[in-house]
């Protein structure tokens, strides 16, 4: 990974001194007050949140998910996983609220897809069309949970409630109808991730 120096420390390298330039503010003694140290991480943060782990554990969710998942390269930065269960708010808010770099995109599944508007309160709503939700239960009374999404950023089964279909207005992605909840996630990220 190569890490960007910042333009203090590119100006302090070119200036070490003020008797170089002979004016206050140059080289190591000016800047006073300013905080030298690096900016966050360049990184790229890619997040993967499952769903309800009743009868698919959370690992077996980010497994399927880790299947499909061909991440973007990025030269000057690197590009990270983080995977969450739905369950791990404080884990979640606790992130979101202070990325420890850039966000990139966030996927969504089963019913994590309920977190969908607490994301975007916690990143603000340009973040609105980097969140995919891939299958999520729905219904008519939990399509509020999911409201700033884009209908271009739902993969969906094109006739299973529980599934995804009519989780929002608008024209969706379909899933293939006779693959599995798990293969369709792994089908879904393909797609966010190509």
């Amino acid at each position: 990974m190569i890490r960007l120096k910042s333009l203090l420390e590119q100006i302090d390298g070119i200036f070490p001194s003020d008797d170089i330039i002979d004016k206050p503010g140059y080289g190591e003694s000016g800047y006073e007050g300013i905080d030298k140290t690096p900016y966050k991480d360049y990184n790229i943060y890619n997040v993967f949140i499952s769903g309800i782990e009743s009868d698919i554990s959370s690992a077996a969710q980010a497994s399927a998910f880790k299947r499909g998942y061909t991440p973007q390269t990025d030269a000057k930065n690197e590009v990270i996983l983080e995977t969450f269960s739905k369950y791990d708010i404080a884990g979640i808010t606790k992130f979101f609220e202070d990325p420890p770099g850039t966000i990139g995109k966030i996927v969504l599944f089963s019913a994590g897809c309920n977190l969908a508007d607490m994301i975007i309160n916690l990143l603000g709503p340009t973040y609105a069309g980097k969140i995919y939700c891939v299958e999520p239960w729905a219904s008519d009374t939990n399509k509020s949970n999911w409201t700033s999404i884009p209908a271009g950023n739902f993969y969906v089964h094109p006739t299973s409630w529980h599934r995804g279909a009519g989780a929002t207005d608008g024209s969706m992605n379909f899933t293939p109808a006779k693959q599995g909840h798990l293969a369709n996630l792994t089908w879904a990220v393909q797609q966010i991730f190509s």
